[in-house]
C-alpha cells in the first residue's frame, strides 16, 4: 500500500543534531569498520531526519527518490520504525490506525501502513487471543468491533486519551451503517467491560457517546 504514511515514529530532528549522531556514530567507529548496509541505513535515518526524505511520504515514492528497489526502502523503514518506535508500539498504533467499515458484519478493516507496527499489533492481538485476518497482502487487518473495543479499553499501557479519540473516530462510522447492528456490539462490549474497575469510567463514557450518536 503505497499511500503517505502517519504513522512512523518521530523521526525528525534539527538537522544540527541530526548530523551530530551520524557525525558521532560513523567517526566514533575505526574507519572503514562499519558494514555498507549499516552505514547506508545511518544516512538514510539522516536524511529522514532532516526532512531531505518526507517521512509521511510512501515507499514507492522515497523509492523513486533514492533511485532503488521499493524492497530496499520498505527494509530501511521497518528498521527506523523499530529503532524510533521500539516497544512504544501500542499507542503508535492506535493513534495512526485508519478505520474501514465492512458491509454487511459487524467486522472492521484497520489500514496500518508502518509494516513494524502492524506485526507487533497482530502478535499483541493475537497474544489476547482475539482473532485477527490480513487481508490486501496482509496490509489491511480485518477484526470484530466488539473485540476490537474490548481490546482498546482494556489495554493498559493505551493512555485514557487516546482511547477516547479512537472511540470519537469511530463514531462517524457507527452514524453511517444501516440498522444497529454495530451500537448492539459495542454497547455489548462495553456492558462485559463496565464490570471491569479500571475500565468502568470508560464503558459509561462510551455508552454516553452512542446515547448522543444514535
Amino acid at each position: 500500500m503505497d499511500t503517505p504514511s502517519a504513522d512512523r515514529g518521530e523521526v525528525r530532528q534539527p538537522p544540527a543534531a541530526a548530523w551530530a549522531i551520524f557525525e558521532e556514530e560513523v567517526l566514533g567507529a575505526p574507519w572503514g569498520s562499519i558494514a555498507k548496509s549499516e552505514l547506508e541505513f545511518k544516512v538514510f535515518r539522516l536524511l529522514m531526519a532532516t526532512g531531505s526524505l518526507d517521512a509521511t511520504a510512501g515507499d514507492g515514492q522515497i523509492a523513486a527518490r533514492l533511485k532503488v528497489p521499493v524492497s530496499r526502502v520498505r527494509t530501511l523503514r521497518y528498521r527506523l520504525d523499530q529503532e524510533s518506535i521500539g516497544d512504544d508500539y501500542l499507542a503508535a498504533v492506535i493513534k495512526s490506525f485508519e478505520v474501514h467499515r465492512t458491509e454487511p458484519s459487524t467486522d472492521v478493516h484497520l489500514a496500518i501502513d508502518s509494516r513494524y507496527l502492524r506485526e507487533r499489533f497482530v502478535e499483541r492481538l493475537r497474544a489476547e487471543r482475539i482473532a485477527v485476518r490480513r487481508e490486501l497482502a496482509g496490509e489491511l487487518l480485518r477484526l470484530e468491533l466488539t473485540d476490537l473495543v474490548s481490546f482498546v479499553l482494556m489495554a493498559d499501557d493505551v493512555p485514557p486519551a487516546d482511547r477516547q479519540a479512537l472511540i470519537g473516530d469511530l463514531v462517524p462510522a457507527w452514524r453511517e451503517r444501516e440498522g444497529s447492528a454495530w451500537e448492539t456490539s459495542v454497547r455489548s462490549a462495553s456492558a462485559v467491560l463496565s464490570a471491569a474497575s479500571d475500565a468502568q469510567d470508560l464503558a459509561k463514557g462510551l455508552l454516553a457517546v452512542l446515547d448522543k450518536a444514535f
